[in-house]
């Protein structure tokens, strides 16, 4: 084998360790689109009120749904589906995944499929952002894409809208994963913010700025427009 031919089958060989075990956190575009997410829901007054926003100006978005809340509440998971948004797996009592065992992972992820009828996209989103490579190797092993983010306005914590506003705007670029909660599920956090009306304020906001340079669409969607970035994402904090 030539010299050239060992690089082209070392190039592959990272790449495929790449997608096995690294996390999608954004996409390589030079398209004007990006992915809004949002966490932990779905809650009977927020999520429709999301819902109303997003369908203002036409954008699409991604629901990480946590299991035990879908249950309670499979209208609103049927009425995000129908408005054209993607549901995610975000399992279902959000623990964190590096301090449960294999057993336990699958189980969180199996009800929460359930819960939702998932059927064709398989996305997952760690609980609290905590995965180890213990916990990636096993939603590999579920069949699911492991998505995380590359912006986020720290939505669980008390701050303005502006405040959020800043921060979107500021780093939202063509392939972005936007990381936002229409609830905030079992937080670790002494002072979360609960209320979610300052974070839809500042989705409001947001997409009055930018829905004229941007088109917001589900993650599925943005996969389509560009290369996914894998990035390393092994985090307990």
């Amino acid at each position: 084998m030539n010299i050239k031919a060992r690089k082209i089958l070392k190039s592959i060989r990272r790449r495929s360790i790449s997608t096995t075990v690294d996390t999608i956190t954004h996409v390589k575009t030079t398209a004007p689109v990006a992915a809004l997410t949002f966490d932990d829901g779905p809650h009977p007054n927020y999520t429709p009120a999301l819902l109303n926003i997003l369908d203002q100006y036409k954008a699409k978005a991604t629901f990480f749904m946590v299991g035990e809340a879908a249950e309670r509440h499979k209208d609103l998971v049927e009425k995000v589906k129908a408005a054209g948004h993607t549901v995610g797996n975000h399992s279902w009592s959000h623990p964190s995944f590096i301090e449960i065992d294999r057993k336990k992972r699958q189980e969180e992820v199996r009800r929460t499929e359930k819960a939702l009828n998932l059927n064709g996209v398989r996305l997952f989103r760690p609980p609290h952002g905590h995965q180890n490579l213990a916990s990636r190797l096993d939603l590999f092993r579920l069949d699911y894409k492991v998505i995380c983010w590359n912006v986020t306005a720290q939505d669980w914590l008390e701050q303005t809208p502006d405040e959020m506003v800043n921060q979107l705007i500021g780093n939202i670029r063509p392939g972005s994963i936007i990381l936002l909660h229409d609830a905030i599920y079992r937080s670790r956090l002494p002072k979360p913010q609960f209320n979610r009306e300052p974070m839809l304020e500042a989705l409001d906001i947001t997409l009055h700025k930018l829905s004229q340079q941007f088109d917001f669409v589900t993650v599925p969607d943005l996969l389509q427009y560009g290369r996914p970035v894998y990035t390393y994402w092994n985090r307990s904090d």
